[in-house]
């Protein structure tokens, strides 16, 4: 890691180590009148068992969430127990999965057919952006990939790793928006999932749905 810490200057530095409700110190005071969170997702771990990777968008999802009450912050930060994350831990080994930037050592010709074969397996690194997409309830973090993660709101636990909800009808489905588009007045959730057929003459197209919440 740390070749990949100096080619960026510091920035891409694993921490994958969780965190519960840590307080955090300052100086000053915020108005006992002001609470609330803020959830965000980004990479958490960029190399294990010997690989690593040097995109950002690559690194293993972290989870992380600042908390306001009663005139203090509080830490909360979790490895997002996908099915990627699970893989590398299961492994000791930096699993096989779509990247943007380079990985030392390389995916072997073996571990690239495994992506291409493997179906969403290797496609949940949601590590881009977090939406509320059932009212309050859970968090849900999504990549450029037609799966999402969805954490507890407290906790930041695990609650589930699932497709897109259009996924079921497309087959073979490459990419999704990781940044859901919310309606101006109703809050309605829509996104695209992109299509792709396995024969000689792929024939792409784009199937946009709308995500419906449980309640």
């Amino acid at each position: 890691s740390s070749g990949i810490n100096a080619e960026y200057g510091g920035a891409l530095v694993s921490n994958p180590t969780d965190y519960e409700e840590l307080v955090l110190p300052g100086t000053g005071s915020l108005p006992l009148w002001l609470e609330g969170s803020l959830i965000r997702t980004g990479p958490g771990m960029f190399e294990h068992g010997g690989r690593s990777v040097n995109g950002v968008t690559d690194g293993l999802a972290k989870v992380h969430a600042w908390k306001i009450s009663g005139g203090n912050v509080t830490y909360t930060g979790k490895m997002v127990r996908s099915g990627l994350y699970n893989k590398t831990i299961q492994d000791n080994y930096y699993a096989p999965f779509p990247v943007m930037g380079d990985v030392h050592p390389e995916f072997s010709f073996y571990e690239k057919i495994k992506i291409l074969m493997g179906g969403m397996t290797y496609y949940d690194n949601t590590n881009i952006a977090v939406w509320d997409l059932d009212k309050g309830h859970t968090v849900t973090m999504s990549t450029e990939s037609p799966m999402m993660n969805q954490v507890d709101r407290d906790t930041l636990g695990m609650v589930r790793s699932y497709p897109s909800p259009a996924l079921k009808d497309l087959g073979m489905a490459m990419f999704s928006a990781s940044h859901i588009s919310s309606h101006p007045t109703d809050g309605t959730n829509f996104n695209y999932i992109l299509h792709m057929d396995m024969s000689f003459h792929p024939n792409p197209r784009y199937s946009f749905y709308q995500y419906i919440s449980s309640e």
